[in-house]
């Protein structure tokens, strides 16, 4: 799946995961090696782009382009398509990840 249809809602809310679907399918993601920059963007982005490496595998259809108007505040989630939206709570060496 292409990234870009991540940040695009699905075609029926019924395609949204359950939040125990959701923790199934990262569980995978729990010991994976990350590496802290202590750059929040970057960090941010990369923890991103780690939990959308794992939504590629899932075929979701998107809403046609003319069903949707997308807007760019706080709030809303970046990955659209799941409606999930991701946080670090850094500690020095460790960190939590949240989504």
């Amino acid at each position: 799946m292409d990234l870009k249809i991540l940040k695009n809602p699905p075609k029926n809310i019924k395609m949204i995961l359950s939040g125990k679907d959701l923790a199934d399918l990262f569980k995978i993601i729990v010991c994976k090696k990350f590496i802290l920059t202590k750059k929040a963007r970057t960090d941010g982005s990369n923890l991103r782009k780690l939990i959308s490496s794992e939504l590629t595998d899932l075929y979701t259809e998107i809403a046609p382009e003319n069903s949707y108007h997308k807007k760019t505040k706080k709030g809303i989630p970046k990955i659209l398509i799941q409606c999930i939206d991701t946080y670090i709570v850094t500690s020095g060496e460790s960190y939590n990840l949240q989504v």
